[in-house]
């Protein structure tokens, strides 16, 4: 241990050649937070995307410990949603704070692979590593979102320090603490459950030091880590079966995600969305399977049937239709080495609009795959526990979707394998006699990041979100923008159920009441449990004095989310609606403050913690 000790100082935190490692922590704070920095006025961070929103409301649920077991957040990360929940009690629903922090795990991210290239041997290659995840473009747009993909990728990174460190530990209760590390990354985000069964494979597969090899000491090993995953898991297994009836702690979503890509009405595999239900954010496509799931048994299911049902479904579709099944797991292995990062909440593009830091980094699709797998090889037998989050990412993308964000839970040990790469290029300049080794990784890199150009651009990323954007722009006061926006988004595509949305607000601000109602029943139309679309309707009705129209809409709106927004206007058309007003000498303003906001586009008022709740 004396060696490990030089590189670790957990009462200090220290590293060998520490001046080169702070300057690529500082490297590392620095750009996410002047990337937080732009993104905090822009748009989209008051506007939420659709998953964010979804976990807003549950972390808000949390906080006030009112309503945080609602069946749809059943198929949501428990421990996400409780994170959050902690950071809004504590700070007041604060997102700035949410995304400082996130800034900071993430930057700790960048020092947990200068640890693990220690811990390996390679101390250069460790810092060559972690300046590589630095300027990670993904790493760097998830930290300024309300997402769990900044927590997985610490997670991954530390279950790697942490299983290096382990294996040479002589105490017993390590192993306890890695069973109980996985259980705790599985609660957090439930792709992250394979950690699981690494964890539990680690004794058998890695036997050092040599004299505590034997059989006895191994299965004992083994025994601990099932006791620590379990010891965390019960508490969430508890919960799920208080509240859903489910013994599983992991959310109640597999089967209706399995369900969204295998059906009949998607014989090509090639949407992650149902015939029936034509939603983005994941509460509504819940709610949607759920009621269609009771129609089809004829009676009302807990959260656990209605993902049991979903999983018959879609096992069923499977097994009659195998050649489908093998040409979406081959255009899902492209779409791991493409370069373009497919998100499904998250426009790149939409968020490069808004941050000079992504414009300026290059995706990270590009070369992070073709030198980190490569650089793999450069590691002794322990190349495995590093491999083990790429492992999991690519499994993870196979079964359910090929998302950015799962491919991202294997970004910071690819840019250790990386910084391997960059190790061996440099050690071959200074001794050449070995150039083919050197040569081959090259060409095999190159190869890699080649591919992935060419197949980034047959599988382009998520295009622009106009209705995003435009809904981000009326919450900041910027009319005419979000006008703009929503315009030309409508002409482009008249499906565009959050553009439909945005533009029946904006007329109801014009005062042009007819043309709005068309355009937010044709929304609801589109996306019937949107919360916002029956909101904004009934507001137009209420303000076109069509009063029995706007307390449906209003009774409808809070049936779907019980926010104190939705819920004032229902009180207030309770009574007689009397108190609803239409707008005449500043339509804008006079809209927006009947619907709760400041157009002065100041923090005070337009809180991006509101943005969820606080929104028509």
């Amino acid at each position: 241990m004396g060696s490990l000790g030089k590189t670790l100082s957990f009462g200090s935190f220290s590293l060998k050649g520490k001046y080169p490692a702070l300057a690529v922590l500082f490297l590392a704070l620095v750009l996410r937070l002047a990337h937080l920095a732009f993104v905090m006025g822009s748009p989209l961070t008051f506007e939420p995307g659709p998953e964010e929103a979804d976990y807003q409301r549950f972390g808000e649920a949390v906080s006030a410990w009112l309503g945080q077991n609602a069946p749809e957040f059943a198929a949501m990360n428990a421990g996400y949603g409780f994170l959050l929940g902690g950071v809004f009690h504590l700070f007041d629903d604060n997102l700035f704070v949410v995304y400082l922090l996130q800034a900071l795990a993430d930057t700790a991210t960048v020092a947990g692979v200068m640890i693990a290239g220690r811990l390996l041997g390679r101390e250069r290659a460790g810092r060559c590593g972690a300046a590589l995840y630095a300027v990670t473009s993904t790493a760097i747009m998830f930290s300024a979102t309300l997402t769990v993909d900044v927590w997985a990728s610490a997670f991954a990174t530390w279950w790697v320090v942490a299983a290096l460190t382990v294996p040479r530990s002589r105490s017993a209760w390590g192993w306890a603490a890695l069973g109980a590390l996985s259980g705790l990354g599985a609660v957090l985000e439930s792709t992250l459950l394979w950690f699981v069964l690494f964890s539990l494979m680690l004794p058998l597969l890695y036997r050092w030091p040599p004299d505590v090899a034997d059989k006895p000491t191994v299965w004992r090993r083994f025994g601990l880590v099932a006791v620590g995953g379990i010891v965390v898991l019960s508490p969430w297994s508890w919960r799920n079966y208080q509240t859903y009836g489910t013994v599983s702690p992991l959310p109640s979503n597999t089967g209706i995600v399995l369900h969204e890509l295998y059906n009949d009405r998607n014989p090509e595999a090639g949407s992650d969305v149902s015939g029936f239900a034509h939603f983005r954010y994941p509460i509504e496509t819940w709610r949607a399977d759920a009621a269609e799931a009771d129609r089809r048994a004829g009676k009302q299911l807990s959260p656990g049937q209605i993902d049991a049902y979903w999983w018959d479904e879609a096992l069923h579709f499977m097994a009659a239709h195998p050649a489908t099944v093998v040409a979406d797991v081959l255009r899902k292995n492209l779409l791991w080495f493409g370069s373009s990062e497919v998100e499904a909440g998250r426009s790149v593009d939409d968020e490069k609009r808004f941050s000079p830091i992504l414009r300026v980094i290059p995706q990270s699709g590009v070369w992070l795959l073709g030198i980190g797998l490569v650089g793999l090889l450069c590691f002794d037998r322990r190349w495995l526990i590093v491999a083990a989050p790429i492992a999991a990412a690519w499994i993870t993308m196979l079964l359910l979707l090929p998302d950015t964000r799962f491919r991202f839970q294997a970004a910071s040990m690819l840019a250790l394998g990386g910084g391997a790469m960059i190790d061996l290029s440099l050690r071959f300049w200074r001794d050449r006699r070995h150039w083919q080794p050197m040569g081959i990784a090259l060409v095999a890199a190159t190869t890699i990041s080649c591919s992935a150009v060419i197949i980034g651009h047959r599988y382009p990323g998520l295009p622009t979100q106009a209705g995003r954007v435009a809904w981000g722009y009326i919450n900041l006061g910027s009319m005419q923008k979000a006008w703009e926006i929503a315009e030309r988004a409508v002409g482009n595509d008249p499906g565009d159920g959050e553009s439909l949305q945005a533009r029946g607000y904006l007329l109801i601000v014009q005062s042009q009441y007819a043309a709005a109602t068309r355009d937010l029943q044709r929304a609801i139309l589109l996306r019937p449990y949107s919360s916002r679309a029956h909101y904004t309707l009934a507001r137009a009705y209420a303000i076109n004095r069509r009063h029995d129209l706007a307390l449906a809409e209003a009774k409808i709106a809070v049936d779907l989310n019980a926010s104190p927004l939705h819920q004032a206007l229902l009180d207030q058309l309770g009574d007689d609606g009397s108190s609803l007003r239409s707008p005449r000498s500043d339509p804008d303003q006079a809209l927006l403050d009947e619907l709760g906001y400041d157009s002065g586009g100041s923090l005070g008022g337009n809180d991006p913690s509101s943005a969820a709740t606080g929104s028509p």
